[in-house]
């Protein structure tokens, strides 16, 4: 059948056809993973600092939440996809409230996917880092304390996939 309807086709529109749809490929990659910037609704959460010193990974601040180490709260096994549910809470920040299986309505969530490694319950959300320019992912790492003055603001689709927007630390965003 396939053969037929190449059969019609050039050698040189064959091989156009491949290229074409190859690029619409990555187009439309590129337009999934900037979706939830443009049409995503507004969510700020609190980070924990971590110590991101990877040479291999470029410049990055790794960031970790709350939220992402609460997975043995609940019955999951490696690669079962999670939600994590959030409350408007004080100062402007969403607050999270517990960890759960299956898909909330009517409330702020987050999907993950649960990444355990041996005997270590942990939620990947793909917002467990943010690339900046070299000379403000060292001066981002620095800022980042145990204190309570970070905060990333996310850009969160309807079907819970998050994409962070900007890095604030003591009030300078990034």
């Amino acid at each position: 059948m396939y053969s037929k309807i190449l059969s019609k086709f050039s050698l040189k529109k064959r091989v156009l056809l491949a290229i074409l749809f190859q690029i619409l490929i990555l187009l439309a990659m590129l337009f999934t993973a900037f979706l939830p910037l443009v049409l995503g609704r507004e969510m700020r959460v609190s980070v924990l600092p971590v110590d991101p010193r990877d040479l291999f990974r470029g410049n990055y601040v790794q960031l970790r939440y709350d939220f992402n180490n609460k997975a043995c709260d609940i019955d999951v096994k490696n690669g079962d996809t999670v939600y994590a549910l959030f409350n408007d809470g004080k100062d402007g920040k969403d607050e999270f409230v517990k960890l759960v299986k299956d898909r909330p309505k009517d409330v702020k969530f987050i999907k993950g996917t649960i990444n355990n490694k041996k005997h270590n319950c942990y939620a990947k959300f793909g917002i467990e880092a943010y690339f900046l320019p070299k000379n403000k992912a060292v001066e981002a790492e620095k800022n980042i304390t145990l204190r309570d003055n970070s905060t990333v603001v996310l850009k969160v689709l309807k079907n819970g996939k998050a994409r962070i927007e900007s890095l604030i630390i003591d009030g300078k965003k990034y």
